[in-house]
């Protein structure tokens, strides 16, 4: 049996099970953590709670009791990242990650997050930070159930679409099917991002 509900805090330790395992070869995380188990932890960790800190959501789907597949959801700008006391609390919150990288990949992940931030589009919007399914629970609907909590969510966030980037160049066909379309490639060195909306006015 197939479930959706909100992830609590008593879910971190199978969300970083789930979504180490979802992204373990995503060009965004083998560029920037590579093989660093412990870093990996940590990223995801702060991940659970950076949603929370901007008043996102985070939902799960499960098969039985057994969680799945997991997506994060961001409101809005001006509620979530770009409120000033939040981006204090989130520089706080990524330090143990910070510890844990070079420099050089710290610096790409913020290049990383500026630049696909920038490309969505200006109408208010959440945005799917990550979106994940274990490979052993792939190609069951999972997903597509996530993308439509997630679109659910951003609804009674007063978003008017969701914004998304994958770095996986087989998503993209994959979220095409499911309401979102292309609207930048942004090529940022070891990977190249690819910027998706879905309206949902």
């Amino acid at each position: 049996m197939m479930t959706v509900r909100a992830l609590q805090a008593s879910d971190r330790g199978a969300f970083i099970e789930v979504m180490a395992a979802a992204f373990r070869w995503d060009p965004l995380i083998v560029a920037t953590i590579g093989e660093r188990p412990e870093a990996l932890r940590a990223f995801l960790s702060f991940m659970f709670d950076m949603t929370m800190l901007v008043r996102g959501r985070r939902l799960g789907v499960f098969e039985g009791e057994r969680l799945a597949g997991c997506v994060l959801v961001e409101p809005p700008e001006g509620r979530g990242l770009l409120d000033g006391m939040r981006m204090v609390g989130a520089a706080i919150l990524f330090l143990p990650v910070a510890l844990k990288l070079p420099r050089t990949s710290t610096a790409l992940f913020n290049r990383y997050l500026n630049v696909t931030r920038a490309a969505a589009p200006r109408e208010p919007h959440a945005y799917l930070t990550m979106v994940g399914v274990d490979p052993r629970h792939q190609g069951k609907g999972f997903g597509r159930v996530l993308i439509e909590a997630a679109a659910g969510a951003a609804v009674e966030m007063g978003a008017a679409g969701v914004a998304l980037d994958t770095e996986n160049p087989v998503n993209v066909p994959l979220y095409a099917k499911l309401g979102f379309i292309q609207t930048a490639r942004l090529e940022l060195g070891p990977f190249t991002s690819f910027c998706m909306y879905r309206s949902i006015r």
